[in-house]
């Protein structure tokens, strides 16, 4: 990554449970609900938790361009992948997030991707097949032009 944003004014979210995937899908919508109260409230909805990781498996073209992955999500979206490196500016914005460990990370440690999709697959599937990326920062909702947010991962292995 070119540069790594301060994030100084992000809020630390601290993960307090690592939730194995295949539990998450064996439970109801109720009880995804309750994972609030201990820190995983973003497991289940359309929203990226900090903290979730994935392993790449494989590229998928179907209604969009994504990842086949196992983790927290059963598949990544290249837009989500290539949007949080490319729009670094959205980071400094109130409403931020960032994982406990981010200020430790190394910028080498930040997946940074080109827009260009071509590119951005090539990348991901000659270097990062097998990797597991783990979320480790968000800008405030609504910053990117679908009314969601943008995001950071770190590449674990």
């Amino acid at each position: 990554m070119k540069k790594k944003p301060d994030l100084n004014h992000a809020k630390i979210i601290n993960t307090i449970v690592d939730i194995d995937p295949e539990i998450i899908k064996l439970m109801s919508a109720k009880a995804i609900e309750m994972l609030d109260v201990i820190g995983n409230k973003e497991i289940g909805t359309e929203n990226l938790g900090v903290g979730e990781w994935f392993v790449l498996k494989e590229y998928a073209f179907g209604k969009y361009h994504k990842f086949i992955t196992e983790g927290s999500r059963s598949e990544l979206s290249l837009y989500r992948l290539t949007g949080g490196c490319n729009h670094l500016s959205y980071f400094n914005n109130t409403g931020a997030e960032k994982s406990e460990d981010y200020d430790s990370l190394n910028a080498s440690q930040i997946l940074d991707l080109p827009q260009n999709y071509v590119n951005a697959i090539s990348i991901l599937e000659n270097g990062f097949i097998g990797k597991k990326l783990r979320v480790v920062a968000r800008s405030a909702e609504n910053s990117d032009p679908y009314g969601k947010r943008y995001y950071l991962f770190a590449v674990e292995n």
